[in-house]
């Protein structure tokens, strides 16, 4: 019984997701959902990782969402819906293991109704709502995010097996592969082994976990050395992000609008004319931190520009449903969808600021601050798109919900006092009429 409104909330998280799924079967692919689409195809083909069956391998995205859609693909006939109902899934499994999450960091403070919150809060935010429509990796990333945090949590935290830690480290590495920036949690899950007091064994555990995360990564830039001779890391297109996230005219805040120039940039188009795949990546790294060396100072101010970018209210879903990406039902109704991840992004950014002030001096606290701080540090050096922030944000949404659920009693649900009314007159009875 304890166990049933869990289960009713999932249904409906998934339920909704799936709507969303129907209504976005029509979607347009555009922008970065065009080249995930086009590697899953390509490798559905068996035509392996490249943008089409004449193409050189490529390691411009990161392989997990690929091989994934690759996935799909092979076993439905390259449908595109289906694709999007196994983002519901994710999702749906996303809540699940931030329902867990919460639980295992004591989150919840005993009242299970805080860490049905967190689920709730995680399933039901428009942003991940509206992702479901979208064939972008951070489908994958979230979920996978969640579920690797909840393992290495349980394995260092409740001081598991070896095997245990490994496990949760090589989930890491696998969400790593989905999103390069994952890496920079790597110092965060380290400090689980110090965070609390715990014992010797618990740091043991807390770098085995970090050390299988870093095999895992490895075993792709190895890949990515056989295959093009450089050692990339993850993915190529860091050398692109550096670039644009570092040009001398890249304006402060918004700095994601350098990108539009780029068909009129000279240098840029000298860097890459008649070069490889990565010979691009290193020529255009090379002049990024050639630039960072040049002024550092210039470099700090376009970093403080990008926390500010990296944080702003999210416009990504209206502008998507304007292009008709989330289907053409929905293209109208974009200055909505627009109103509504704004407020809600706000709000949920608000209550987890006001949460972190409460519980600051708790452990708990300071691990999610570290873990979103370090998240941003990545981003900071090339540029911080709004939609860059997705995937820390259900760690906000681990400290917001409890205090969303904690206003929700207090107001919404808080009961209505009832007029005063006067008691009743005391009934005299006639002496003749009284008990003997």
């Amino acid at each position: 019984m304890r166990q049933t409104p869990l289960v009713a909330l999932l249904g409906l998280i998934f339920a909704v997701h799936v709507v969303v799924a129907c209504v976005s079967r029509d979607g347009a692919i555009r922008d970065d959902a065009e080249s995930y689409v086009l590697i899953a195809r390509n490798l559905a083909a068996g035509h392996g990782f490249a943008f089409h069956p004449a193409s050189p391998p490529t390691s411009w995205r990161a392989p997990g969402y690929p091989l994934l859609l690759a996935a799909v693909f092979a076993l439905t006939g390259g449908s595109l819906l289906a694709a999007r109902l196994v983002h519901a899934l994710l999702w749906t499994l996303a809540a699940l293991a931030a329902y867990r999450l919460a639980r295992a960091l004591a989150l919840d403070r005993g009242r299970p109704q805080n860490a049905w919150a967190v689920a709730a809060v995680t399933g039901l935010y428009p942003e991940f709502v509206g992702m479901t429509g979208l064939l972008w990796s951070e489908n994958l990333t979230i979920s996978l995010l969640l579920v690797a945090l909840l393992a290495v949590v349980t394995a260092v935290r409740q001081r598991r097996s070896l095997a245990g830690a490994l496990g949760a480290g090589l989930l890491v590495g696998l969400a790593a592969l989905t999103r390069s920036t994952v890496l920079a949690l790597l110092p965060a899950i380290l400090a689980l082994g110090w965070l609390g007091r715990p014992d010797r064994r618990c740091r043991w555990l807390a770098a085995a976990a970090v050390l299988a995360a870093g095999a895992t990564v490895g075993l792709w830039t190895g890949r990515n050395l056989r295959v093009h001779g450089v050692p990339i890391l993850v993915e190529s297109n860091l050398g692109y992000n550096l670039y644009v996230g570092n040009c001398p005219d890249t304006p402060v805040p918004f700095a994601w609008q350098r990108a539009r120039r780029l068909p009129a940039d000279a240098r840029y188009q000298r860097l890459i004319a008649g070069r490889s795949e990565a010979e691009r990546y290193r020529a255009l790294t090379q002049a990024a931190l050639a630039e960072i060396r040049r002024d550092p100072l210039a470099a700090l101010r376009r970093a403080a520009g990008k926390t500010f970018d990296f944080w702003l209210p999210d416009f990504f879903l209206a502008r998507n449903a304007r292009v008709g990406a989330l289907g053409g039902a929905v293209r109208r109704i974009w200055p909505a969808i627009l109103a509504m991840t704004v407020a809600t992004s706000l709000l949920a950014m608000g209550a987890a600021l006001v949460r972190a002030w409460q519980t600051r001096a708790e452990w708990q606290t300071q691990w999610i601050v570290l873990a979103v701080g370090l998240y941003m540090l990545p981003h900071l050096a090339t540029y911080g798109a709004s939609r860059y922030r997705l995937p820390v944000m259900p760690l906000l949404l681990l400290l917001a919900a409890p205090l969303l659920a904690e206003w929700w009693e207090r107001g919404v649900r808080r009961p209505r006092r009832k007029p005063a009314t006067r008691p009743a007159a005391a009934i005299r009875f006639p002496r003749s009429h009284a008990c003997s």
